[in-house]
């Protein structure tokens, strides 16, 4: 008789360490042999749509760190959002993530736009700091939400990106 507990364990285990390799692939924009990369993840709802923001910088960023990653999410008046789930942030320092209105941005029946801005406090300068929206839906390939929309920038800067 198969144990179906052990053999869920063993494919979810694998599923994450597929999902892990596919994330250290596709961080965009920055190949280098020498480069190791982290990534860190808030989910977020905006008007009942799930999406990640993530935050990817040089392995450095994790001793360097000196304060939350802080995110600001832009949303047009009379759009919802707020956090679902976060990781614990790059040096184990957490998030700081507020939704404000911006009334530069307006909603249509198909689409919210969003304006997110991430900053993120370290005590080394010039380091690598790329935000990436990535909205959740079931018609999304694993590999569309994981590539998403990005802007690159440096750590101790506020970085941009508009969706």
């Amino acid at each position: 008789m198969l144990d179906t507990k052990t053999n869920r364990r063993h494919l979810l285990a694998k599923a994450g360490l597929a999902t892990a390799g596919v994330a250290a692939l596709a961080i965009p924009g920055h190949a280098g042999a020498s480069r190791r990369w982290c990534m860190s993840d808030p989910v977020v709802s905006i008007d009942g749509q799930l999406a990640d923001i993530f935050l990817s910088s040089d392995l450095k960023l994790e001793l360097a760190a000196t304060g939350p990653a802080v995110i600001r999410v832009g949303l047009p008046q009379g759009s919802k959002g707020f956090a679902i789930l976060n990781d614990l942030g790059f040096g184990l320092k957490g998030y700081d993530v507020k939704f404000e209105t911006d009334t530069t941005l307006t909603a249509t029946d198909t689409h919210t736009p969003v304006r997110i801005r991430a900053f993120v406090p370290s005590r080394v300068d010039g380091l690598p700091l790329t935000v990436t929206f990535a909205p959740r839906s079931l018609n999304s390939s694993l590999t569309a939400i994981l590539l998403g929309t990005s802007e690159d920038g440096l750590v101790n800067e506020w970085v941009t990106l508009e969706v």
